[in-house]
């Protein structure tokens, strides 16, 4: 399976001021604040709801027991915490997922 070309975050903001009338840098910035406040609301451990998009949340899993094969030891490994990205229903009809 072929994969496609990852877009950046350069790429992005060009293409979205070259079809609003802003400039680079107000959507840089636009960009940059949406970046920081969703990443506060994970942080404050609440989900994100983008209405189109989808649902941002923050995952808590168990830690399991380790073997380590070298020494024979079974150690546990700490819980962590994973974000979990659930698309949206206009998301998948564009995907066609």
């Amino acid at each position: 399976m072929k994969r496609g070309k990852k877009m950046i975050k350069r790429e992005f903001v060009k293409q979205c001021a070259a079809s609003t009338n802003l400039s680079q840098k107000q959507v840089s910035d636009v960009l940059n604040y949406f970046i920081t406040t969703i990443a506060k609301q994970l942080y404050k451990k609440e989900s994100v709801n983008l209405f189109g998009l989808g649902k941002l949340k923050v995952k808590h899993f168990k830690g399991k027991p380790h073997y380590n094969f070298i020494t024979g030891e079974i150690s546990q490994k700490e819980d962590y915490k994973k974000i979990q990205f659930e698309p949206g229903i206009d998301l998948k009809k564009l995907l066609m997922i």
